[in-house]
């Protein structure tokens, strides 16, 4: 492929708009464009791949941006060297590059390369006596007959969008099911930038129960979207597209407010009844977040002590010395936290030992089927062991059925949640306040719900 020769050029910052990267020598973004142009007889280009390091972020986060501008130099070297002689490797920006494959034989060829890619940047790296792991994600669009270069590198990075989503650390190949994907994603993220000013976002409630006693102690507010054509939008869709789209702060501050006014109403008949919201990542990062939701409850007249705050485990590997100020700010306000999902996530157990909390709630996945399978018992038993040990408080989530619910009490564990007890549904409060049933059991609460 005839494309201009890139030496390696010296260090100093980065420009899209350069014919050769500065940091890397490889060719820039324009030159990616040129490349594609392919107007001749015989075609010179196959397929491009889009290739995406993995936790490149978190290496130039929190290790600084020279080594990370060294990484990004050892993978430019690493690709290089992984692709046939007649492809080009290019720096698209970021932690991001390009490989514009010479002509294929077959879509075997791509992935063949693909693959050899993946291998070679998950190998380590030695950088000032620094041992880095990373990792590549790559999406792959294979060039069809007067394809423009805007359409191949749209397509190219549907895959990787993909890839990314399904885990990292892999390749995908687009097809026109990802056209359709990206289209709904579209739609979505339309749906949440709306949401909030179309009263399509509001919350629901699951109670949280006690298992001996089945009265309710407290409930999980839920967050819940609408949209006019497609319904109900799935939680696990719309939050994290939230994030990606920086918009979860927004939606998250609407929702607490939201939160606070029906615990305000809600107190006004059961003083005593907790409630429970997930916290994200990009709230979690906010630096005036304690502050923010004392004011808050201030406001609204609510006791920080009414609250449980929860977090997943993968939230662990942020920033760990802020994250133990900010949990600890928010423990010391009266504010209890929760660890959600409890064993799912790739926390290590020192540092959930080193951070305030009050309450672990246990994966569904860990408590469906519990009566027959060892495992799933052994796992709860030794969960419990650990909260105690933490002096901590444990929910089972995804109780479904009886029995599930005679094997978690036999184990000794406090608090239940769950369809078996009822599903998350909207609460007027301050209606359902004049109906003055004190601690209502479960078979109470499904009448004040209907």
């Amino acid at each position: 492929m005839d494309v201009d020769s890139y030496p390696v050029a010296s260090m100093g910052d980065s420009s899209s708009d350069a014919v050769i990267d500065a940091l890397t020598g490889l060719p820039g973004r324009p030159a990616i464009t040129r490349a594609l142009q392919d107007d001749s007889e015989t075609p010179t280009v196959g397929a491009l791949l889009f290739v995406d390091l993995d936790r490149f972020k978190w290496i130039n986060d929190s290790m600084g941006h020279q080594l990370g501008d060294e990484v990004l130099k050892m993978a430019s070297r690493r690709l290089v060297e992984a692709v046939r002689h007649d492809d080009v490797v290019a720096r698209f920006g970021g932690d991001e590059f390009v490989i514009i494959m010479a002509p294929i034989r077959s879509v075997a060829d791509t992935t063949r390369l693909a693959r050899r890619i993946v291998d070679t940047l998950g190998q380590a790296m030695l950088i000032d006596d620094n041992r880095i792991v990373i990792g590549a994600s790559i999406g792959i669009a294979v060039k069809s007959d007067s394809m423009e270069p805007e359409l191949l590198l749209r397509q190219a990075d549907l895959a990787l969008y993909e890839a990314k989503r399904k885990g990292r650390g892999r390749h995908v190949i687009f097809d026109h099911r990802l056209a359709a994907m990206a289209d709904h994603r579209v739609q979505i993220e339309s749906t949440i930038r709306r949401a909030i000013d179309e009263g399509r976002l509001s919350l629901h409630y699951q109670p949280i129960v006690s298992m001996d006693t089945r009265k309710v102690i407290g409930f999980e507010a839920l967050a819940r979207l609408t949209d006019p054509e497609l319904g109900a939008v799935s939680p696990a869709e719309f939050i994290p597209l939230a994030g990606e789209i920086g918009y979860m702060k927004v939606m998250g501050s609407h929702l607490r407010r939201q939160l606070l006014t029906d615990i305000a109403a809600a107190h006004k008949t059961w003083p005593e009844l907790l409630f429970s919201f997930n916290l994200s990542s990009s709230e979690l990062e906010d630096r005036d977040l304690a502050s923010t939701i004392g004011a808050e409850c201030a406001e609204f007249g609510v006791a920080p002590a009414s609250l449980t705050l929860e977090l997943s485990e993968d939230m662990l590997v942020q920033d760990r010395t802020w994250l133990e100020r900010t949990l600890t700010m928010l423990r010391d306000m009266g504010c209890r936290i929760s660890m959600d999902d409890f064993g799912t996530g790739r926390a290590s157990l020192s540092s959930i030992k080193r951070l305030p909390i009050d309450e672990i709630k246990i994966d569904r996945s860990f408590v469906t089927d519990i009566g027959e399978s060892r495992f799933n018992q052994a796992t709860c038993e030794a969960i419990l062991l650990l909260a105690n040990a933490l002096d901590a408080t444990v929910v089972a989530e995804g109780i479904e059925s009886e029995s599930e619910a005679d094997a978690i009490r036999s184990i000794g564990i406090q608090h239940g949640q769950g369809y078996l007890f009822a599903r998350p549904a909207p609460v007027d409060w301050s209606t359902l306040g004049q109906r003055r049933i004190v601690e209502p059991s479960v078979e109470q609460l499904a009448q004040l719900l209907s």
